[in-house]
């Protein structure tokens, strides 16, 4: 399931809304561990989207 994600969210990249609704989906989804690996892939593929964005939702919904 974490390629999955993974696949889905490289092509919603240029679309910032879906993206983030994806990356929220994904805490139903993934075990913890998966939600972990996630959160190091992102900060590392989208970093400036990371600091800005993605960051708030791994505290909202703390693993």
């Amino acid at each position: 399931m974490l390629q999955h994600q993974k696949h889905i969210l490289k092509a919603l990249q240029n679309e910032p809304v879906l993206f983030l609704k994806e990356v929220q989906k994904s805490f139903q989804w993934l075990s913890d561990q998966e939600i972990e690996y996630l959160k190091s892939w992102l900060k590392t593929q989208y970093p400036e989207l990371y600091k800005k964005r993605i960051k708030y939702l791994f505290i909202m919904n703390p693993t």
